[in-house]
């Protein structure tokens, strides 16, 4: 038996699709397709964001100050360096922008002043975007103790900084009683330094 033909069938079947040249975006501002390709990928890579590979760990205060921390064995030619780095112990030997403060490890630090005025200085920069690392030895005591001033600065209270930045970095940061205590002598020197303003080296 022959199947019959719907005449709406016939006329859908037979009527030629027309074909549309639709418009690229950006067509009507006179943007070539290769231009518009170059800058898809552009807004692809800015939503998606580019880090250049970096030693350590990053830490993150409250106010969102990043800064890296890290021990010496970290630090190695396959990296490129730091905006600023602000390290505390005698063996480091940086060819870039950095402070050494040449503090012995499980000693207490006698020059005081200048440890604070560094990490205040450093903290400044990380606050800005600049890429900061911070490191010692091991990364663990002294390191600590200068995250723990940071957070200090981020608005932690001096009471509770060493206890996060245990529980944000490496639960055996701050290693002796004298590193506890530095933190609690920082924070009440913070308004000293902060009246001494310097401008970044």
């Amino acid at each position: 038996m022959a199947r019959e033909t719907c005449p709406a069938m016939l006329m859908i079947a037979s009527s030629p699709r027309p074909h549309r040249r639709v418009p690229l975006p950006g067509a009507a501002l006179g943007l070539q397709p290769a231009l518009l390709v170059r800058c898809a990928i552009v807004g692809i890579m800015s939503r998606i964001g580019t880090s250049t590979p970096r030693p350590g760990t990053q830490v993150t205060f409250p106010d969102g100050t990043s800064v890296y921390a890290l021990n010496i064995d970290s630090r190695n030619g396959s990296y490129p360096p730091p905006d600023f780095g602000l390290y505390l112990d005698w063996r480091w030997r940086p060819t870039w922008n950095a402070v050494v403060i040449p503090w012995e490890d499980f000693e207490e630090l006698e020059d005081t002043a200048s440890l604070f005025e560094q990490v205040r200085v450093a903290f400044e920069r990380a606050k800005i975007g600049q890429w900061v690392e911070i490191g010692c030895l091991a990364g663990c005591g002294r390191t600590g103790t200068a995250l723990a001033c940071m957070a200090v600065l981020a608005g932690i209270p001096a009471q509770d900084a060493v206890r996060w930045v245990r529980a944000n970095y490496d639960q055996d940061a701050v290693e002796t009683s004298d590193q506890i205590d530095l933190v609690g002598k920082f924070a009440g020197a913070i308004q000293t330094i902060e009246h001494s303003p310097r401008s970044l080296p």
